[in-house]
């Protein structure tokens, strides 16, 4: 098991399901089966304070497939979950209902942000789906030695507002999500009825990115479509947010489950339990299960206890650990100095439009051969980050390295990089760079020319870059400037009248081009 993880206490929970031994030929091979098809009751992971969380994997040895599963508002959702999940998948394995699975379950804190504890689950829900998910994801093998990223997709899923949370993340890592449960989820992905409200995640649709092979699965109770009208909110979201996959971006692949069991309740549990499984049969069967065969799944499922369980923490103790000493001198030597990087650097901070540069970050610290990379920007230096797609000319990532590197500058941005070694991440400070238009040329029919009276000459600057602005003056002597008011003041093409009762015999034009906030000068001289 790798090192990150710390093995939670005893849950008290079943690891494997009670098979009758009438149903196998002898002893042995009952509890051979067992074991295979046993789960481990649930222990924790932990990166930092904002991506940490618990998981359970099979007990057979072999890698599967992972399913990142997110709890609903409210941190004894986060427990039931932890609970529950190792004897249900211990259970739907055992009896043949699914195949074995690795099911990681994060805890999502509430955000300091908002008016009251609804708003600040919200807010906590949000940016777990906008800054964090892509970190657990990449880091989902070195949280379960089970589990194999290249063969297997990452499947994300989650419940009520982490419905919410699995759906903002496929639209801002398509790369990482193509296939999502969304499970009775909330109304705040994208408030149908005012995008623009303030705990509405995405306020148009235009700052969606979905993959384009994405695969979506959503569902929602009967009850919560015509029981109440607060309850009713998940099942018109369920039937937006499929208008907004299928019918508008074209997602053939999205299918919308409404469940007609009424003995399921309302939102939470049983239905909860029962819309897990439905997503899990999808997932691997390409079909939505008959109710009736969902109820038999889940029905005898074992319902421990609650617990309210803390918040993981990289001080956890580890029964796993305890006695192996050369594990624990391996860790205590790799996190004597903790993992650090860096301020990005740059090979240019202020580039012309359409020019090189690279910026680069060194890490140290923490776990040396475990570090990965993830370049972000911002046209901000404090928010809004965005991790980067650029490609080469083959089409492959340039992410994912200690430099990062930009073949041609479009406009004033903002980098840094995300670095995990699997058991922590830092980011760098961001380094600003300064991207001015690029002046190609500067010309004019009254270059290198005695200048005739009464007589209009036109100069042109040809520039490059984003959102062009030109501002023109002149000089008489080079060194004193005031504004043209002449026709083209404002454009790439200034005028410039030779009056007779001036009596000059040459004139300097001078241009500045403002592109993004960032500005290039250039200078011309009329006549001789």
């Amino acid at each position: 098991m790798n090192q990150i993880t710390t093995k939670l206490m005893s849950l008290g929970l079943a690891s494997v399901t009670f098979v009758s031994a009438l149903l196998l030929p002898g002893v042995l091979d009952a509890q051979r089966a067992k074991a295979d098809t046993g789960y481990t009751s649930s222990e924790t992971y932990f990166f930092d304070e904002n991506n940490c969380g618990f998981y359970t994997e099979p007990v057979a040895s072999g890698t599967y497939k992972s399913v990142i599963l997110i709890h609903g508002h409210g941190e004894d959702c986060t427990s039931w979950l932890a609970q529950q999940m190792p004897s249900a998948m211990a259970s739907w394995t055992s009896s043949g209902l699914l195949k074995p699975m690795n099911i990681i379950m994060p805890w999502v804190s509430d955000s300091k942000e908002g008016q009251d504890r609804t708003e600040r689950g919200v807010y906590g829900h949000r940016d777990f789906g906008l800054y964090y998910a892509d970190d657990l994801a990449m880091n989902i093998e070195n949280i379960s030695g089970k589990a194999d990223t290249q063969k297997y997709k990452t499947a994300i899923a989650g419940y009520s507002m982490g419905g919410c949370d699995a759906l903002t993340a496929a639209a801002t890592y398509p790369k990482l999500f193509q296939e999502v449960g969304s499970l009775s989820s909330s109304f705040t992905f994208h408030t149908w009825y005012d995008p623009s409200i303030a705990w509405s995640t995405f306020h148009s649709l235009k700052d969606m990115d979905f993959s384009e092979d994405l695969s979506t699965y959503i569902t929602y109770g009967n009850y919560e479509k015509n029981y109440t009208a607060n309850d009713a909110l998940f099942g018109y979201s369920g039937d937006h947010y499929y208008q907004i996959l299928h019918d508008k971006f074209g997602f053939e692949n999205t299918v919308k489950h409404e469940c007609m069991d009424q003995n399921w309740g309302p939102h939470g549990n049983p239905l909860f339990l029962r819309e897990i499984f439905m997503y899990f049969y999808y997932l691997q069967n390409g079909e939505v299960p008959d109710e009736g065969y969902v109820e038999k799944a889940c029905a005898s499922v074992y319902k421990a206890k609650q617990k309210n369980l803390s918040k993981p923490s990289k001080h956890n103790p580890s029964k796993k650990d305890q006695g192996n000493e050369q594990e624990k001198k391996q860790d205590n030597d790799q996190n004597k100095t903790p993992l650090s990087v860096s301020d990005t650097k740059s090979t240019k901070t202020e580039v012309l439009f359409g020019d090189p540069y690279t910026v680069s970050v060194t890490a140290q610290g923490g776990k040396s051969g475990s570090y990965k990379y993830d370049w972000q920007y911002s046209v901000f230096p404090d928010k809004d980050f965005s991790s980067t797609t650029r490609t080469d000319k083959d089409g492959k990532s340039l992410n994912g390295k200690s430099s990062l590197e930009i073949a041609d500058a479009t406009r004033d941005i903002y980098y840094r990089c995300k670095v995990s070694d699997g058991s922590s991440t830092v980011y760098s400070k961001p380094v600003q760079i300064h991207v001015a238009p690029k002046i190609n040329s500067i010309t004019s029919d009254g270059y290198g020319k005695v200048l005739e009276p009464n007589k209009t000459y036109k100069i042109h600057v040809d520039a490059s870059g984003q959102e062009l602005k030109y501002m023109w003056e002149y000089s008489v002597d080079g060194n004193k400037w005031d504004k043209s008011t002449n026709k083209g003041y404002n454009t790439a093409t200034a005028t410039y009248i030779n009056r007779p009762e001036n009596n000059l015999k040459a004139v300097y034009y001078r241009v500045t081009v403002t592109s993004c906030g960032s500005k290039s000068t250039a200078t011309i001289k009329l006549g001789k």
